[in-house]
């Protein structure tokens, strides 16, 4: 799947963890396991706010590449997830982000 600035856009926008004014000015919100991502991060692997975007219900369990089925994840988190299913490996604590293992 080819990910456009748009489709970032979108998908970062259902992102309501966390959301507000000021963060949105400082780039910032949190996936759905609370880890702070950064807007500009995306796959960036040299950052702690690294993220990419994760299909809900994997392609390879007959999910779709739509908005519906898409959702921000953390780096750590994404590759945490078990049978398909979210593990959170790594949480915010207050301003950074933290390894639960």
């Amino acid at each position: 799947m080819y990910i456009t600035e748009k489709l970032k856009k979108e998908v970062r926008q259902r992102t309501a963890q966390f959301q507000s004014v000021e963060n949105d000015r400082k780039w910032f919100r949190k996936d759905q396991c609370w880890a702070w991502i950064n807007r500009f991060d995306y796959w960036n692997r040299n950052s702690v706010y690294w993220w990419e975007i994760d299909h809900i219900t994997p392609i390879a369990n007959w999910g779709l590449d739509i908005l519906s089925n898409l959702r921000v994840l953390h780096r750590k988190n994404n590759v945490s997830k078990s049978d398909w299913k979210l593990v959170c490996s790594i949480r915010s604590y207050w301003v950074r982000n933290v390894v639960i293992s």
